[in-house]
């Protein structure tokens, strides 16, 4: 068979490729969702929760409050959005699974789909833990103010006993920072600036 290698046809198949994808994953509701309705304020539902499920999405990482549905152990996730000025910036995410012996599993996703795997002793896990309780992250609000102009979005999951909440914050210090910087650096290893964290 001849290709036909027209500039007009291949766009023409491109986007009825497109069309038909979608088409279907929309028809079989293959599109999970990744936050509970209203979960941030209503105007962030429509733009930036849109962005964190995007972001989620391209890093190839589960939907943790659909998991949440059935699983009793906990999960805990960083999500850290580039700066809006970082033409080629990429999110970042660090997944921790606590196992049943108190061990936990690590999962680091970068852009590009860069991934690593590795465990952390039932030590490394209870630090961390012990840091979740004392910043009270279960009763934080989930959106507190808005972005500035400079600066990173955090969003910082938790599942566990079948209950499911999402921090969102910019720029944070305190309790959430600690939080989120022990995941990435601490216990994930990942090489992140001081102006990223």
């Amino acid at each position: 068979m001849r290709f036909n290698c027209h500039p007009r046809a291949n766009l023409f198949r491109y986007f009825v490729c497109v069309i038909l994808v979608f088409g279907e994953a929309s028809c079989l509701g293959q599109v999970e969702a990744y936050f509970p309705d209203k979960v941030f304020w209503e105007w962030k539902d429509a733009t930036l929760g849109q962005e964190y499920s995007k972001s989620l999405r391209s890093l190839q990482e589960p939907s943790l409050w659909q998991v949440s549905k059935t699983q009793e152990t906990p999960t805990y996730r960083f999500l850290l959005m580039p700066e809006a000025r970082e033409i080629h910036g990429a999110p970042r995410s660090v997944r921790l699974d606590i196992q049943a012996d108190g061990t936990s599993i690590i999962t680091t996703r970068e852009g590009g789909h860069k991934s690593k795997v590795r465990t952390l002793t039932f030590e490394q896990t209870r630090a961390f833990l012990d840091l979740v309780e004392k910043g009270g992250f279960w009763n934080l609000p989930s959106a507190e103010s808005d972005p500035g102009p400079d600066g990173r979005m955090w969003v910082i999951e938790g599942v566990r006993n079948k209950q499911y909440h999402v921090v969102e914050r910019w720029s944070p210090r305190g309790d959430i920072h600690q939080l989120g910087a022990m995941l990435m650096r601490n216990l994930a290893g990942m090489k992140v600036s001081r102006h990223e964290l």
